[in-house]
């Protein structure tokens, strides 16, 4: 757990989110895509652990599975500094919004313009204006960038090298360590 999995797992709706799908329903089911990944790596894991050595399977993994966080680490960063920019603001901050996703941050505020990548301006919604006609642009929670497809792909390499490697490793090596006499008592403590 300690490698970040249950963030990832949880929270696979949002990242799909982020990565530029907007109907809600639509990301809830492709969130099925990294739970389903989850479970064919780590039968390709019971397939390939005899075949490989444990250290080195898990050695090897271990480094994807870092890659996977830093890529993912890497990825909101860039989107976080390559969406939409904000060519005026009316909303109150005490910085200076730049950019959608500053903009969302901001409580009660949003963003309009003509598409998802082009300079918009930022808001607070009112009766009077509310970028609601046809051709406006309008989000509340999530901005889109050209990088946010990179969220999907460290995703994959994520839980394909977690669910290779630690995810399923853990457990084997874990049962195969305690002496025979001790093996039922240390195994219950290592899982608690």
């Amino acid at each position: 757990q300690l490698g970040g999995i249950n963030t990832v797992m949880y929270y696979s709706t949002t990242m799909i989110k982020m990565a530029g799908v907007e109907n809600d329903s639509l990301a809830i089911w492709l969130s099925c895509i990294p739970s389903f990944m989850n479970a064919v790596f780590a039968i390709v894991s019971l397939a390939i652990v005899e075949k490989v050595a444990r250290r080195k399977l898990l050695l090897t993994t271990l480094m994807g599975t870092i890659f996977g966080l830093c890529l993912l680490g890497g990825a909101y960063y860039k989107i976080s500094n390559t969406t939409a920019p904000v060519t005026s603001s009316t909303c109150p901050s005490r910085d200076v919004i730049t950019h959608c996703n500053a903009c969302v941050a901001v409580s009660n505020c949003s963003f309009c313009s003509t598409d998802k990548l082009s300079d918009g301006r930022c808001f607070v919604p009112s009766p009077t204006d509310n970028c609601t006609s046809a051709d406006s642009y309008r989000t509340d929670d999530i901005c889109y960038s050209k990088y946010s497809w990179t969220i999907i792909a460290a995703m994959i390499i994520y839980i394909a090298m977690f669910a290779t490697g630690i995810g399923t490793l853990a457990w084997t090596i874990n049962s195969e360590i305690y002496p025979m006499w001790v093996r039922g008592y240390a195994l219950s403590l290592s899982t608690m």
